[in-house]
């Protein structure tokens, strides 16, 4: 039963960050989300129309939406530390030479 509630809240919170997305006006995707599972935050990879994806924070409520560093790149892969307390992601930068 533990099993069967935890997909249940994952389909539920994957849910919700498409549907934040499209109320909140972002053009592009929302994907790659996370949340501990006593979170009531969100972590979630925006990806707008010129590809610099960014990293959100919105609590499941909806409300308190918060961007996540303001680097200029694609930002992806957001990971809760397992305490819940830190988010890990990945930068690719656009603006530096490889």
């Amino acid at each position: 039963m533990t099993i069967f509630l935890h997909r249940i809240n994952r389909f539920l919170l994957m849910f919700s960050t498409v549907l934040i997305g499209f109320l909140l006006g972002f053009a592009g995707l929302a994907h790659a989300y996370t949340a501990t599972d006593t979170s009531s935050v969100i972590a979630f990879s925006n990806t707008p129309v010129n590809w610099n994806n960014a990293i959100y924070c919105i609590d499941t409520r909806g409300e308190n939406l918060q961007r996540i560093g303001n680097q200029t790149g694609r930002d992806c892969g957001p990971c809760w530390s397992p305490d819940g307390e830190k988010i890990a992601f990945y930068i690719h930068y656009t603006d530096r030479p490889t």
